[in-house]
């Protein structure tokens, strides 16, 4: 019986070590995402001439938008190879448009 109790200690403890093993993983992929996500948004914030939090905003809109992974659309912005279209302004917010009707005429 004690032979039985000291291979099921054995048996926890390499689960315990597994379990660690796992966290330590999900941790250090979730820090690399999160250094990927902040260098795009600066890439965007440059590109854009906005703030951090609007670039943010932009990028993950895009990526909402998409049906993409917000790490893999900021990486592409770090790339060089997303689409412009990702930093450019929301519609609502084009320079061209005013907020309160058309630009032109209607009175």
């Amino acid at each position: 019986m004690a032979r039985e109790a000291d291979v099921v200690r054995s048996l926890v403890e390499m689960a315990d070590t597994l379990v660690d093993d796992f966290d330590v993983v999900d941790l250090l992929t979730g820090l690399a995402d999160r250094c990927v996500r902040l260098q795009a948004k600066g890439v965007i914030a440059e590109r854009a001439g906005t703030g951090l939090a609007e670039a943010f905003s932009r990028l993950r809109a895009y990526a909402r938008n998409h049906n993409r992974r917000l790490t893999d659309v900021a990486q592409a912005a770090i790339d060089g190879t997303l689409d412009p279209q990702a930093w450019a302004p929301p519609a609502s917010q084009h320079p061209d448009r005013r907020p309160d009707g058309p630009a032109c005429g209607g009175g």
